[in-house]
């Protein structure tokens, strides 16, 4: 490959700089797969770009009550993993002051950043990551957070300015590890991506082209379109939008704590804008279409399971027993379009999505009601990690006030993340044995077994259910606060999306019905 003058010298500078002694070598090289690229983003100002550095923000389940402040929502949060989310400059852009400026911070430059931003035909948002430890899930994906109302003819619901339509839907696929790992061809820590959203093809091209010319590597580089269903622009009336970073379930927690921590000096968000490029818009995204996996020879079984665990807590707690099933909050239609909580049809249709990843198979979800003491709740399913229908899952408990996570389950897949953690493989098994009900099984049910999970969630956890109960307090969850559940599957191994949502078993939550 040929490289520039230019390219050569921005090399020798880099190489002479990881050898920069004011810092210790242990955290110069933690560092080192990030620096080309941040003075290759600084240096686009010396060639026409506009290049202003933004910050970045962390919402995790105790930052969720400013955002309850707000919105009265944390949008159903994922309790399994915080959010990093990229926080564009936005001096020159509208604010709206109903909801944003609360979200106002100060990026690295005294520039003033924003979680909510707009982009015009010439901008991008570019986001340089140090990848962070292994762990069985990251993603990076934009929405379009919300709309002016006169572009819907009704809509569900306004955010805090009653002109604007709440959205959050996704604006295409989610760049996920599995879409790096096969396109970059490279593992996580100790590597670089860069990651450019821009609703302008141009603009995506000529950054790689700059970049390459610089001698790194274009692999690493993804593009996320923003498109032609979105509207443009700085000021009031266009779309504003929000990037969410999802990393879920490290193999090693410390190391990611750690890499979490210096979050400033891995993450890096920058504004990049050229005005004398022409504007090549994107069409709208298409999304991946999700792979089957039939899981109706469970379906007895996880009845049974269900009705025994059914009957044992209507004996112990001698009131009434019910069990539902999760609703799920996407389907796959016969032609393979997705249909429900999909960010291109809540964007058509002025509908919210709840930040939705196409990442999953769907969101299902239970809703309880009020937890009470001595009134376990019980939620049966199939640990679709068994079964090669996704890499991992995660049990989110929460808070229908707010929708914010208090807690949650989780359970990777051996076979494709390369480690064995959580907590919901063999808990089908330890829960029926710790309520002396694995006699009273039928051998069909006792044969698959292995294939099911059973997670108890009370005020009181038994000694005798071990990790498999969630112990929730009155801090976390007031006593007047209802109770929901979701179950998340992500990605299908072998796909770089979730699998298919009609397909898959949803869970049960068994429960008192009062």
């Amino acid at each position: 490959m040929k490289v520039s003058l230019y390219g050569a010298l921005l090399s020798a500078v880099l190489l002479l700089s990881g050898c920069n002694s004011s810092g210790s070598s242990e955290q110069t090289d933690a560092f080192a797969p990030i620096k080309p690229w941040q003075s290759w983003a600084e240096s686009l100002g010396t060639r026409d770009y506009n290049v202003t550095q933004g910050s970045l923000y962390m919402v995790d389940n105790a930052e969720c009550v400013k955002l309850i402040e707000v919105f009265g929502t944390c949008f159903a949060n994922n309790p399994a993993a915080p959010y990093l989310i990229p926080q564009l400059p936005v001096e020159q852009t509208y604010l709206d002051p109903y909801y944003a400026y609360e979200f106002n911070a100060t990026g690295p430059n005294g520039d003033n950043t924003n979680m909510f931003f707009r982009l015009g035909k010439n901008d991008a948002l570019m986001t340089i990551v140090n990848l962070p430890p292994k762990a069985a899930y990251m993603g990076y994906q934009t929405y379009m957070f919300s709309r002016d109302t006169s572009h819907y003819n009704t809509y569900m619901k306004a955010t805090p300015n009653p002109e604007r339509a709440e959205v959050f839907g996704s604006l295409g696929n989610d760049i996920n590890n599995v879409v790096i790992e096969e396109g970059a061809n490279i593992e996580w820590s100790g590597n670089a991506v860069v990651y450019i959203t821009t609703a302008n093809e141009s603009l995506a091209d000529a950054l790689v082209a700059d970049a390459t010319s610089a001698g790194l590597q274009s692999q690493v580089i993804f593009t996320e379109p923003v498109g032609d269903n979105t509207i443009l622009g700085k000021g009031s009336t266009a779309d504003d939008f929000m990037t969410l970073i999802r990393y879920a379930m490290p193999e090693d927690d410390e190391a990611a704590d750690r890499w979490k921590a210096s979050r400033d000096d891995n993450i890096l968000v920058y504004r990049v804008s050229k005005n004398t490029l022409p504007f090549t818009a994107f069409p709208t995204p298409e999304y991946t279409e999700k792979i089957t996996v039939d899981e109706s020879d469970y379906n007895t079984s996880l009845v049974e399971l269900t009705t025994l665990l059914e009957t044992h807590l209507k004996t112990t707690t001698g009131l009434p027993v019910e069990s539902k099933k999760m609703l799920t909050s996407e389907t796959d239609m016969e032609t393979g379009e997705l249909a429900g909580l999909v960010g291109q049809e809540c964007i058509e249709e002025g509908s919210i999505c709840l930040a939705d990843n196409q990442d999953t198979d769907a969101y299902r979800f239970g809703f309880v009601g009020l937890l009470r003491n001595d009134r376990p709740v019980i939620v049966t399913g199939v640990n679709h990690t068994l079964n090669n229908a996704a890499t991992y899952i995660s049990l989110g408990i929460y808070s229908m006030i707010g929708f914010y996570g208090i807690d949650s389950i989780s359970q990777s897949n051996v076979n494709v993340t390369g480690f064995d953690k959580g907590n919901l493989t063999g808990s089908a098994e330890a829960v029926l044995r710790a309520y002396g009900l694995y006699e009273k099984a039928s051998q069909r049910l006792k044969d698959q077994l292995s294939m099911f999970y059973t997670a108890v969630v009370s005020r009181t956890c038994e000694t005798s259910l071990g990790n498999y109960c969630v112990e929730v307090n009155t801090t976390e969850l007031p006593l007047l606060h209802p109770l929901g559940i979701t179950q998340r599957a992500y990605v299908k191994p072998g796909s770089t999306s979730g699998a298919n949502p009609n397909a898959l078993l949803s869970p049960y939550v068994i429960k008192v019905n009062e």
